[in-house]
């Protein structure tokens, strides 16, 4: 331990207080079958302990992956610590997305790699797991074939009660996912148009329908007629039911056309051709839930607070815990690619799980 404070003395400028030296000395002589819980006061200078408890299992001859808070914290406390590692010949690197893909870069380049064949690594939770996922599920080599040897938690509540509804699951393209951009595109516009048509009248909403601006022997009316529906139900509801309708007529997907009026589709109406070997996935299983998502994008998903726009990118936010803006992670069920369109910004592939 003297020689580990002493390190730290070199590194740092300042000396290592009785409260760290000590917390120090009681985690790194836990049961034989158990880890050790440690209660540290904010200000009582945890990263420098981790560091310290770190070094010392690192030279016992153990892998160590330290476990931050956030992934925005791992570059920067791999960076700050190397020159403390180094002195002990102790190599250091963390798996965030700088670091080569951890979460969710696909982690099969060899800059990932390399950063696991580091003595201590740092990394958020949801980055060990996936990294763990393609490594043992996926067979890409990812932690080049590190073994899950000590874990050191930093704000083990962050990831045990902020985050203990947490998932990580790989996603990947869906193949020909392209041809169904346009049909996407058109979900949001029905939406759009359909939600211009509606105002709130005595508290209550209206659907208003215009009628037809020309006349039988093609001259423009002089003025516009307008028709009001009062809406039963919510709002979102109506749209929903509206933009499904138009959806699948624009489809030619009779099948499911519940009026026996709107299975007479006029050859003029608008039409979108999708890939056959997609028709059944749209019409079936995807398109209900992919209008739900517009919808949800359109009034629920609030910018700044659900998700940030960075570099021309939808960044989600845990806004229910942490706060933290995950820019590995992205919605699905179209959800991230309507939020894409909402804001104008390069449609991602849909992907599946």
């Amino acid at each position: 331990m003297a020689v580990i404070k002493r390190a730290v003395e070199i590194t740092t400028t300042f000396s290592p207080r009785e409260i760290q030296l000590l917390s120090a000395l009681i985690i790194i002589n836990p049961e034989k079958t158990s880890g050790r819980l440690s209660q540290i006061n904010t200000g009582e200078g945890k990263t420098t302990i981790v560091a310290m408890l770190a070094a010392i299992k690192a030279l016992e001859g153990h892998k160590i992956d330290i476990i931050t808070s956030s992934p925005e914290l791992a570059k920067p406390q791999a960076e700050q610590q190397k020159t403390f590692f180094n002195i002990f010949g102790l190599t250091v690197g963390h798996n965030g997305n700088d670091g080569g893909g951890g979460g969710g870069g696909g982690g099969s380049g060899t800059e990932i790699k390399d950063q696991y064949r580091a003595d201590i690594v740092y990394g958020a939770a949801g980055d060990f797991q996936g990294d763990i996922l393609r490594d043992e599920y996926s067979k890409l080599g990812t932690r080049s074939g590190r073994k899950c040897d000590v874990a050191i938690v930093d704000e083990v509540d962050s990831m045990l009660i902020d985050g203990k509804n947490h998932i990580v699951m790989l996603s990947s393209p869906m193949p020909a996912m392209d041809h169904l951009e346009p049909l996407l595109a058109t979900i949001w516009i029905q939406i759009e148009e359909t939600a211009k048509c509606i105002r709130e009248i005595n508290g209550k909403d209206y659907y208003i329908q215009q009628e037809d601006m020309i006349n039988d022997d093609g001259t423009m009316k002089s003025d516009a007629v307008e028709h009001a529906f009062l809406i039963e139900g919510t709002k979102e509801e109506f749209i929903k039911k509206c933009t499904e309708k138009h959806i699948r007529k624009i489809l030619r997907d009779i099948e499911h056309l519940t009026d026996d009026d709107d299975k007479i589709i006029p050859d003029e109406y608008p039409k979108i051709k999708i890939p056959i070997h997609l028709r059944e996935l749209v019409t079936k299983i995807q398109l209900t839930t992919w209008i739900d998502s517009a919808i949800h994008a359109k009034y629920r998903s609030k910018n700044e607070q659900h998700y940030i726009i960075k570099n021309g990118k939808i960044a989600p936010v845990d806004a229910q815990n942490t706060g933290i803006v995950q820019q590995n992670m992205h919605w699905n069920n179209g959800l991230h690619q309507f939020l894409q369109i909402k804001h104008g910004a390069k449609i991602r592939h849909l992907f599946c799980l």
